[in-house]
């Protein structure tokens, strides 16, 4: 299996804009968090996390899931 990459993940999105259909993503692994990131800029309605069974994963999907004050989360403003 190939991995995913940004430009796949936004081909994806932009298919599925034109079809007018909402974008739901799923992580493969809880090893894979760090990808929350990412996947959140290319729009999709909605992502699982798959089953987690630690309480510091837990922490670290939300913290890649919001923006500072909360979490550490990119913002690319300038």
């Amino acid at each position: 299996m190939k991995p995913i990459t940004t430009g796949v993940l936004l081909m994806g999105a932009l298919s599925a804009k034109d079809l007018a259909s909402p974008v739901q993503f799923r992580i493969k692994n809880t090893r894979h968090t760090y990808l929350i990131e990412n996947i959140q800029d290319s729009g999709p309605k909605a992502i699982e996390v798959p089953l987690v069974e630690d309480e510091a994963v837990v922490d670290e999907v939300l913290d890649a899931f919001y923006y500072h004050q909360v979490g550490h989360r990119s913002c690319w403003i300038s």
